[in-house]
């Protein structure tokens, strides 16, 4: 279900992405860690499936998270997963 919805937003989003953005480039401050963060979540991953592709713990996925939620001013997974797609970063 979740990786439905990834493609089914990245086949809606790809053609949102405009005003001379670079694919991948974060105009809010986004950490190259929490870009990564952000395209594994585009796949439908839950906190463990990122800390397992990335190597790295489910508390610092929640941190990461919660931060990336701070900077695009978003209280739900969904929302950065729109983000993300209409910027370019879409899952392995």
């Amino acid at each position: 279900e979740r990786k439905l919805l990834a493609d089914v937003l990245w086949g809606r989003g790809r053609w949102a992405v405009s005003g001379g953005r670079t694919a991948g480039r974060s105009d809010e401050g986004l950490t190259a860690r929490e870009n990564e963060i952000l395209r594994v979540l585009t796949s439908g991953g839950t906190n463990r499936h990122i800390a397992e592709a990335l190597f790295i713990s489910e508390r610092t996925v929640k941190t990461h998270l919660s931060n990336i939620f701070r900077k695009l001013n978003v209280n739900r997974r969904l929302q950065a997963v729109l983000y993300a797609v209409q910027h370019g970063l879409r899952g392995p």
